[in-house]
């Protein structure tokens, strides 16, 4: 139901994390490994990424058996995340639009994300244009 984009500070890379539902769609499940895109080529892929992974998005569910984890193991993860800072972008269904999040860590794992400011969100079609989505995503990168 969502993707985490992980922007990693020394290393200029986007990460990608993306999460799907179960069939009665009440869990989410990472499906792993995370993805990279060097940072000066997201804004020529980036968009089509997102939307692409939406699109995916509604058509997949999976099984706890099909998850896959982002990272080989906890030290991995730890030592990935503390450079990274976390867009979270999520599909509300019942109002068919885009939410976007700049989160933290409240300790460097995943399950471990938390909204910078809990009233702080923004909101875009599910098929934004392209201008929306990058000034979504700009608004978003001032409260990292």
């Amino acid at each position: 139901m969502s993707l985490t984009l992980l922007l990693h500070e020394k290393r200029r890379v986007i990460g990608i994390a993306e999460w799907f539902k179960d069939a009665l769609q009440n869990l989410s499940f990472e499906k792993g490994p995370i993805r990279e895109i060097p940072s000066d080529n997201f804004r020529n892929v980036g968009y089509n990424v997102v939307l692409s992974h939406f699109e995916v998005y509604v058509r997949i569910r999976i099984t706890e058996e099909q998850r896959a984890p982002f990272f080989a193991n906890a030290r991995d993860e730890q030592t990935y995340l503390k450079r990274c800072k976390p867009l979270h972008i999520s599909l509300n269904a019942s109002t068919s639009q885009l939410y976007l999040n700049p989160m933290h860590f409240v300790r460097y794992r995943m399950e471990y994300l938390r909204p910078v400011a809990s009233d702080f969100v923004i909101k875009i079609p599910l098929r934004p244009t392209e201008t929306e989505f990058w000034n979504a995503f700009e608004l978003c990168l001032k409260e990292l």
